[in-house]
């Protein structure tokens, strides 16, 4: 897989960009999907057309990376099966790959390198569609919802959207919140050595926010099933506009020996 496609982007792991789990944070593999589709989409000579070029990005985690690994973003445009014509990214470090995306909507596509679904496995839907949600579902008891904060212009790329690693900074915290209200708190990850990671997500834009105005975040809790569970994130407004709707597939993992195990018992209690 290292030769499928061609190179779009380059870059390394930093100390500061891990996460508690010591690993890269899940929104610089997403910053280095979007640096190389809007790459991909630039014209020579011309600007970028910044994150309205990825409305709809499906994204998979295989492989966590740390301090100092390097980092190399291939792309190619899929050729056949349900997301034929989407461009699919590999992140890879050292000869393996560590995450891939697919990028549903997208332009230019047309002089990269073709691949067949059946080449690249691990970038294909799993445990998620790519029908994003456009409903919210009416709130339920367990939902939690916390303000973000304002939107800063830091935030914003040059075109005025929301860059994509702060889409996903804002799920990372909506999640967070919700998981600590329903008992996956620190505390319980460091008597258990149990914590989570995000393995699958499909994230949707909405609307782009404008600088100096709130932003809040609401999660649900929507399945479970034996070592995984599934949540969505629906980030706004303060005039309840949608910037973003971020479903997420995640693992219960022992921290100890790196492998998945069942979801504890209390989230099931919030499953409305």
């Amino acid at each position: 897989m290292t030769e499928i496609g061609r190179p779009t982007y380059y870059s390394r792991v930093e100390r500061w960009e891990c996460d508690y789990n010591n690993h890269w944070n899940a929104r610089f593999y997403g910053r280095s999907f979007q640096m190389a589709a809007e790459a991909l989409a630039t014209a020579p000579g011309a600007p970028g057309p910044g994150g309205a070029i990825t409305p709809l990005r499906h994204l998979r985690f295989h492989r966590e990376l740390f301090v100092s690994a390097p980092v190399e973003v291939r792309s190619a445009r899929l050729a056949g099966g349900p997301q034929d014509g989407a461009v699919v990214h590999l992140l890879m470090s050292g000869g393996e790959i560590s995450a891939t995306a697919l990028d549903l909507t997208t332009q230019r596509a047309a002089d990269l390198p073709e691949v067949t679904p059946e080449e690249v496995p691990l970038a294909l839907p799993r445990g998620l569609g790519t029908t994003p949600m456009r409903d919210w579902p009416d709130a339920g008891a367990h939902d939690v919802t916390v303000p973000l904060g304002p939107v800063r212009p830091s935030d914003l790329d040059h075109t005025g959207a929301l860059l994509f690693e702060q889409i996903i900074r804002h799920s990372s915290v909506s999640s967070h919140a919700q998981l600590n209200h329903l008992g996956f708190t620190p505390e319980f990850s460091n008597r258990t050595g149990i914590n989570r990671m995000g393995v699958e997500f499909l994230v949707s834009r909405g609307a782009a926010p404008v600088a100096g105005r709130p932003l809040f975040a609401t999660s649900r809790l929507q399945a479970i099933k034996g070592k995984s569970f599934w949540a969505v994130h629906r980030v706004f407004d303060d005039m309840g506009e949608a910037v973003a709707t971020i479903e997420q597939c995640l693992l219960t993992v022992d921290l100890n020996t790196r492998k998945a195990v069942t979801v504890p018992d209390f989230l099931y209690a919030a499953l409305d």
